[in-house]
C-alpha cells in the first residue's frame, strides 16, 4: 500500500503536507496534483512525497489525479519547501506560484439539487430555483442571484439549510493548452487521375488537388479555406481524397527590439579578469560559488554576461538571467537573445497566458537552455542548472510584497544555487550592503570593474557615517 504527502490549498501553515492513501487503480509520481478531501470538503492538493507507511492508522484516499501531467521538477518542490518555511508562506501556494497562472487548475464551487427532494412541498421561487440549477451546468451561488436578483439570497439559504440544494466542488481544467493548428494533404491510398475525375465538376476542388500535388507537403487548412473557400475542403475531406493533420505550434513573445549578434567583441582587462574569474567558478561546478559583480553602469557587466553564459552552455549546462523589470532592461533580454538565438526563453508578467504557456513548456522539454525574466522567472523548471545571474541585484523590486508567497528573489536565487551547486553571479553598480559585506566576509568573491571600456573611470564616491543622533521632538499643541 503506498502512501503520499499533499501540500493542502487550505491555508494550514508553513511546509505542511498530509497523508493520504493512494488506491490501488491509481499512478501518482510527486509534481502531480490531485484532488482530496479535507475537513469534509473537497480541495486541490500537490503531491510532494510518496512513503510505504503512514504515520495514521486511518488516512483518507485520494479522489482523484487532476492531470496525468506533473507540473513540478523534484528540485522545484525542494525549493518550495526552503521558501515556504524561510518566508512562513503556505506550501501550497509558494508551489503554484512556480506555475505560470493558466496552467493552474481552479475549484469551481456549484451547487446541485439533492438526491431527495420532494418538489409537492415547495413554493412557486423554489421551484424556480431548483428547476434552474438542475437544467443548467455549473450554477454557482453568484449566478443564481445574478439570474433571479438579490431577493433570492435567503430562498437559496432556506433550500440548503433544508438540504433541498446542496454544494459541490469540482475542478476547472487550466485556462490555457498547447495550440493546435489544421494542416492538410493530398491523401496517398487513392489515384490521383481518378481524384480529378471524380471532382472534374468543381473547379475549385479540382485546383485544391492540383495544387497539393504540385507541393508535395502540409499546407494550413486556413489558407486554403481562405483561398477556396471552405465548402471545396470539406468536400474533399468527406471523400477521403485529403488528410487532416493536427501539428502543435509554439506562441512565441515579441522582444521588440533588435541589436547586432557580433560575439567578436575586444574585451577591457577589468571585462577579462571578471569573465576568467566567472569561468574559473564554472569549471569547478557542482562546488557552489556566489560572485559580486561591481561594475560601474557602463563598464559592460552585459558582455561579461554573455561570455558567462557561452561558458556554461559549452559545459551542457543550463542558466538563468534575473533582470528587475522586462522593459526597463530590454537591451540586456534582446543581447542575450540575439547571442544565444532559439536557446532564450523570456518569462515575465507582460506575456500572454498561452505565451506563458508553451516558453514553460518548451523549457521543461529542455529546448531551452537559458531563461531570461523577473523574479518569477527564478522558479523556472531548468534541469542541470549551472550558473544563476541576478542583474541589478540591489533593485527593491525582487521583492514582492503584494501578494502570497512573498519572497525576494534575489535571496532565493541564493538558495537555488546552494541547491543545484550553481554559480551565483550578483551584478551591480551600487551593490546592496548585505551583498558587499558577504563579500568583505569573503563569502562571496568580489570581481570590480570600475572602468568602461574606452578608459574613462567612474567618479569615486566615498561615504562615511559620522553621528547618529536622536532628538525627541515636541510638537505645538
Amino acid at each position: 500500500m503506498n502512501y503520499v504527502e499533499i501540500a493542502v490549498d487550505i491555508p494550514v501553515g508553513p511546509n505542511r503536507t498530509f497523508t493520504y492513501n493512494v488506491p490501488s487503480d491509481m499512478r501518482i509520481t510527486t509534481g502531480h496534483m490531485v484532488r482530496v478531501s479535507f475537513s469534509n470538503r473537497p480541495t486541490l492538493g500537490i503531491v510532494f512525497g510518496i512513503s510505504e507507511t503512514a504515520t495514521w492508522s486511518s488516512v483518507l484516499d485520494v479522489l482523484e489525479v487532476v492531470s496525468d501531467e506533473v507540473f513540478f521538477t523534484e528540485s522545484q518542490l525542494i525549493l518550495a519547501k526552503w521558501v515556504s518555511h524561510h518566508y512562513y508562506a503556505s506550501l501550497y501556494h509558494v508551489a503554484t506560484a512556480m506555475l505560470p497562472s493558466g496552467m493552474i487548475p481552479k475549484k469551481n464551487a456549484t451547487l446541485k439539487v439533492g438526491s431527495e427532494v420532494d418538489r409537492r412541498t415547495l413554493d412557486e421561487e423554489s421551484l424556480r430555483l431548483v428547476d434552474y440549477i438542475e437544467s443548467h451546468a455549473n450554477v454557482s451561488k453568484r449566478r443564481l442571484m445574478k439570474e433571479f436578483g438579490r431577493t433570492s439570497r435567503g430562498v437559496i439559504a432556506d433550500l440548503m439549510a433544508n438540504e433541498i440544494v446542496v454544494p459541490h466542488e469540482s475542478v476547472l481544467p487550466p485556462r490555457v493548452g498547447p495550440k493546435m493548428q489544421e494542416f492538410i494533404s493530398i491523401s496517398t491510398a487513392n489515384d490521383y487521375s481518378q481524384m480529378l475525375l471524380e471532382v472534374q465538376r468543381s473547379d475549385n476542388q479540382q485546383r485544391v488537388l492540383e495544387l497539393l500535388r504540385k507541393v508535395d507537403t502540409f499546407v494550413s487548412a486556413r489558407f486554403l479555406r481562405a483561398r477556396f473557400g471552405a465548402q471545396p475542403i470539406r468536400s474533399l475531406i468527406s471523400k477521403g481524397f485529403l488528410l487532416v493533420h493536427h501539428v502543435r505550434s509554439y506562441r512565441v513573445p515579441a522582444v521588440g527590439l533588435e541589436v547586432p549578434t557580433d560575439g567578436r567583441r575586444i574585451l577591457s582587462n577589468e571585462q577579462a579578469r571578471a569573465v576568467s574569474g566567472i569561468q574559473k567558478a564554472l569549471r569547478e561546478y557542482p562546488k557552489n560559488q556566489k560572485i559580486l559583480l561591481w561594475g560601474i553602469a557602463g563598464s559592460g557587466k552585459t558582455e561579461v554576461y554573455l561570455r558567462a553564459l557561452a561558458e556554461c552552455l559549452d559545459r551542457v549546462r543550463t542558466a538563468i538571467i534575473l533582470v528587475p523589470d522586462i522593459s526597463l532592461t530590454a537591451q540586456t533580454v534582446a543581447e542575450v537573445i540575439a547571442r544565444f538565438p532559439g536557446q532564450v526563453a523570456v518569462l515575465h508578467s507582460g506575456l500572454s497566458s498561452g505565451e506563458q504557456f508553451d516558453q514553460w513548456q518548451q523549457i521543461i522539454s529542455g529546448e531551452f537552455k537559458i531563461v531570461v525574466g523577473v523574479r518569477s522567472a527564478v522558479f523556472a523548471p531548468l534541469n542541470d542548472l549551472g550558473l544563476i545571474i541576478v542583474d541589478e541585484e540591489q533593485d527593491w523590486i525582487y521583492k514582492q510584497s503584494d501578494r502570497e508567497p512573498q519572497y525576494h528573489a534575489r535571496d532565493v536565487a541564493v538558495k537555488l544555487a546552494e541547491l543545484s551547486g550553481a554559480v551565483l553571479v550578483l551584478g551591480s553598480a551600487t551593490p546592496d550592503v548585505e551583498s558587499y559585506y558577504a563579500a568583505q566576509r569573503e563569502e562571496y568573491t568580489l570581481l570590480q570593474m570600475h572602468r568602461r571600456p574606452d578608459g574613462r573611470i567612474h567618479p569615486a564616491v566615498r561615504t562615511r557615517v559620522v553621528a547618529v543622533s536622536y532628538t525627541h521632538l515636541t510638537l505645538p499643541t
